[in-house]
């Protein structure tokens, strides 16, 4: 595959944690590159106005006691929106505000979070609750898990191996970055 190509697919794959439609691999570059823009647009008209909706969102969450925070967000607020409040945070505040949380709420927002934010927050959240939150994440959207890992170090990406099974995740069309990792997991499974 061209460049253009496995860039066009990696946008397309990283959107979506199904397996993707085998004729996508089939596609030409023009034609694939010509689906990604099509799609970025639809995404990025569908979302127009939400960043700013979600800082507003992240600079009122600052003055409200996180105690309040871990009581009422799991009731009103949808784990995609967390997420995306969570991005217009600082690590420090993402990381405080997170921790609190239970752990399928957690897990959640770790869902539609950024997958390199969400590596970043496995890194600096105790221990013991990434090590849960790594086998969650695994066990509901591996996809999704094998994004988070992309970013993550060496030493993460060990543990991330001796908590999970890289060889029960499924094969299917992945983009070139989740195959890299699923193979890196395994390497680093069987060492």
């Amino acid at each position: 595959m061209t460049e253009q190509k496995d860039a066009a697919l990696e946008y397309l794959l990283a959107l979506s944690e199904e397996a993707a439609p085998e004729f996508l691999q089939q596609l030409p570059a023009e034609e694939l590159e010509s689906l990604r823009g099509y799609v970025e647009h639809v995404v990025n008209l569908k979302t127009a106005g939400l960043d700013r909706l979600f800082e507003s969102f992240s600079i009122v969450l600052k003055y409200i006691p996180n105690i309040v925070i871990y009581k009422l967000a799991p009731k009103y607020t949808e784990p995609s929106i967390a997420a995306q409040i969570s991005e217009k945070l600082t690590v420090k505040q993402a990381v405080g505000l997170t921790s609190g949380f239970e752990l399928d709420y957690l897990g959640e927002i770790t869902r539609y979070m950024n997958p390199q934010l969400a590596a970043t927050l496995m890194q600096e959240i105790k221990p013991a609750l990434a090590d849960k939150l790594t086998i969650y994440a695994y066990q509901h959207f591996p996809l999704k898990g094998l994004d988070i890992a992309c970013h993550l170090p060496e030493k993460s990406l060990r543990r991330v191996a001796e908590l999970v099974n890289p060889f029960e995740l499924n094969d299917n069309l992945m983009s070139q970055s989740r195959q890299h990792v699923l193979d890196k997991l395994k390497q680093l499974r069987k060492t």
